[in-house]
């Protein structure tokens, strides 16, 4: 029999990005698994603003039957289900349970012959008009939705570029992640502080881990993540990151991301010329 180090190993073998599970006590997480021990994991919760500390998960704290996983070759959710008796994972499509539930519930109806009178024509115009009005009631918020932020994200950060309290560095780095295109546009540096204007054009769309990129100078230093805003889009997603502090003699900086088997390394000049 396996231990649950092993057992969740093979898990996370499986599963090599957005992840879902509930606790044995019935709190349900949703998001990005960041780093393992031998008895347990941090992971990143998803949603708008992602949180400055991981949540470390114990192993013998989750419910074994009640995992899930985004499989990105298929582009769709899996259940797995540990099952003792064959110490294996036993994985199923989430859209095949839903579907079994839906058939066993709702059987097929016998056919009934009806004779469709020429008031029901009027009713079924009618319908159809009803249903073009609840789709543009629904799509509505979507596509305001998928309106871009301001070019420095939000008008506190405007404020201070417009003030001259802020120097920004037209990056313009644009960088293949998979399938999804992480985009440098700019970096906004406010006396020690340092600013990232990030978007990301995704085709899956789960909330992107922001604190997993790394910032480092070209003196050697490490600048520590203080926090990020983000937003969703219907493309993807667009964010502002603060690093800080940096150093004055800072001449260049350089981005890095190693998130499971994705790796980047982007370097930005902090040069004068042709800053704003």
């Amino acid at each position: 029999m396996k231990t649950l180090e092993k057992i969740f190993e093979s898990f996370f073998d499986l599963a090599d990005g957005k992840v879902a599970f509930y606790l044995k006590d019935g709190t349900y997480y949703e998001g990005q698994v960041s780093e393992r021990s031998s008895d347990s994991f941090n992971f990143l919760t998803g949603g708008p603003l992602l949180p400055r500390e991981p949540v470390n998960i114990k192993f013998d704290s989750v419910d074994l039957k009640r995992l899930s996983f985004f499989d990105n070759a298929e582009k769709n959710w899996k259940d797995a289900r540990w099952e003792p008796d064959t110490d294996k994972w036993e994985i199923t499509n989430v859209s095949d349970v839903e579907t079994k539930s839906i058939e066993e519930n709702n059987p097929e109806p016998a056919s009934i012959e009806t004779d469709i009178k020429p008031k029901g024509i009027g009713i079924i115009k009618l319908t159809r008009r009803l249903i073009v009005l609840v789709c543009i009631i629904i799509l509505a918020p979507l596509a305001v939705e998928s309106i871009p932020e301001g070019k420095y994200y939000n008008g506190q950060m405007e404020d201070l570029v417009k003030n001259g309290n802020a120097q920004v560095i037209e990056a313009g780095k644009k960088v293949k992640i998979d399938n999804d295109t992480l985009n440098i546009q700019k970096v906004i540096k406010s006396g020690s502080d340092i600013y990232v204007r990030y978007s990301l054009s995704e085709e899956i769309g789960w909330p992107f881990p922001w604190s997993c990129i790394k910032l480092n100078d070209n003196i050697g230093h490490k600048i520590p993540w203080e926090g990020n805003e983000s937003s969703g889009k219907i493309w993807g997603e667009e964010a502002l990151v603060e690093y800080g502090p940096i150093d004055s003699d800072c001449q260049e900086l350089t981005f890095t991301l190693d998130l499971y088997d994705r790796k980047m390394e982007v370097k930005v000049p902090l040069a004068k010329e042709g800053n704003k």
